[in-house]
């Protein structure tokens, strides 16, 4: 979880900016608002904010049935990205998981695919993780 703070800019007043982070944000991440208050009440609010986010810590905010992991509230936890990466569940992942700014030419994806093809640690490496996604999956991490 982070915080954006937003400054009027230009023409713009601040609620018109934040609104328009707000539009932007939320294409990608799941969006909270919260009300402006004071010194004294944000703290307050913080305090009450950090004990949900540690009940929300032990309900995931997905449900898993027969090997199909559904997302409920935008969030995805570490176990549960290594069952989806190792194949273990299905899932539609949000937005800003089906995207990447890494290899998004062909030819530099097939240059890093034969990099890693072609080192001889290579599978030893693909092993490690592995086993190491194995061991998340099960709670041992």
């Amino acid at each position: 979880m982070f915080r954006v703070q937003v400054a009027p800019s230009g023409e713009q007043s601040g609620i018109a900016c934040c609104a328009e982070c707000v539009r932007e944000l939320s294409k990608y991440l799941p969006v909270n608002t919260s009300v402006i208050s004071t010194p004294v009440e944000s703290r307050d609010k913080d305090d009450d904010k950090q004990k949900e986010d540690k009940k929300e810590d032990t309900d995931t905010g997905a449900v898993i049935t027969k090997e199909t992991l559904q997302i409920t509230d935008g969030r995805v936890t570490v176990s549960d990205m290594a069952k989806i990466l190792t194949g273990t569940v299905t899932c539609d992942l949000p937005l800003a998981y089906q995207q990447t700014n890494l290899c998004t030419d062909p030819g530099d994806m097939d240059a890093i695919l034969r990099l890693c093809l072609t080192d001889s640690n290579f599978p030893a490496f693909v092993g490690q993780v592995e086993t190491r996604m194995q061991e998340i999956i099960q709670g041992k991490d």
